[in-house]
């Protein structure tokens, strides 16, 4: 008792001590050590246990670091690293290969007549990549049910991914293609707007031995993208047996009258921090064929097919930035 030795930031603590008294709070004369009165209230003197880093503080033997199925990111590592994890049983990312599909597609310049500027091939692989999935393969389609089946047949990989195509017109093969492998549909076509030729299925193994998820996009720019989020995260939670978030909600700015189709819409709004609930405003020029506004959107609000009223709380899907 009464004595006192200099210790560094995170040294090990020699027996019998009590407290510790930080360099800057304490007065020194020769060989004698006391404590700063400006810093220290009642005695003088610091409390038992002062600015001492306890074996256990930050989390208790027996509890659980992280839940199974999380998406270990690098923070997580920092965490592990810390706690002396040296070795963790990992799932292998879910692969995907993507097939753009369409005759009127051109991957550069400006469009001519007929044509259409590919809007996916340099996102779309960054986007599966940004959120959990890796990316094996892609490829160009012409509109031919034949070349598709062929894609489908030999693709290996846990996700086909394909655009365009999902539709009924006489240009779109996926569904016939699937068709002729008798394929099985999680849904063929969905009640929202953008979005709603978008199909789901699974190929047996006697046509793709590995028996993959098809994800049918459609062929729509806006329709696509709001496709890939609303449908591709929920499979990846899936793949890693988490459990899917629940969406946030906000207060709509404006209101979005009523639609013609008895459809959910999934529009691009901006997302305003609130103490209470954020602030949705829904932006203007976001028709299927669109994504200017989508570029700037934090969010896909998810509106009743009767429209809603300015003030009126609804869900919405958080868009990466």
């Amino acid at each position: 008792p009464g004595q006192a030795t200099p210790i560094l930031t995170g040294g090990l603590i020699p027996p019998g001590t009590e407290a510790v008294i930080r360099q800057e709070h304490a007065l020194r004369e020769g060989n004698t050590l006391s404590p700063d009165s400006r810093f220290f209230s009642g005695q003088g003197y610091p409390t038992p246990g002062a600015d001492i880093r306890r074996a256990g503080e930050e989390l208790p033997a027996g509890n659980s670091v992280l839940a199974a199925g999380t998406r270990i990111t690098a923070r997580h590592l920092g965490a592990l690293a810390t706690l002396g994890l040296d070795t963790l049983t990992v799932t292998a990312r879910p692969t995907v290969a993507i097939a753009y599909t369409g005759n009127e597609i051109i991957t550069a310049g400006l469009p001519g007549p007929g044509q259409v500027r590919d809007t996916y091939s340099l996102a779309f692989p960054r986007i599966i990549e940004d959120l959990g999935a890796a990316v094996t393969s892609t490829c160009q389609l012409p509109d031919s049910k034949a070349k598709l089946t062929d894609w489908l047949t030999a693709t290996h990989a846990d996700l086909l991914l394909i655009t365009g195509g999902s539709s009924t017109s006489a240009a779109d093969w996926v569904r016939c293609a699937l068709h002729d492998l008798q394929a099985s549909y999680l849904f063929e076509s969905v009640a929202i707007r953008p979005g709603h030729p978008a199909l789901a299925a699974h190929l047996r193994a006697s046509s793709n031995p590995a028996a993959p998820l098809v994800l049918g996009l459609p062929g729509n720019p806006l329709a696509a993208y709001t496709a890939l989020y609303s449908y591709l995260t929920p499979w990846l939670t899936g793949t890693r047996a988490a459990p899917l978030a629940d969406l946030p909600s906000g207060v709509l700015t404006h209101e979005v009258p009523g639609y013609r189709k008895h459809d959910l819409r999934l529009l691009p709004a901006s997302l305003s921090p609130s103490p209470h609930e954020a602030a949705l405003t829904p932006l203007t020029k976001s028709q299927s064929h669109m994504l200017t506004s989508f570029a700037t959107a934090d969010a896909l609000a998810l509106i009743p097919p009767a429209g809603a009223a300015a003030g009126s709380t609804v869900s919405y899907l958080p868009l990466p930035r």
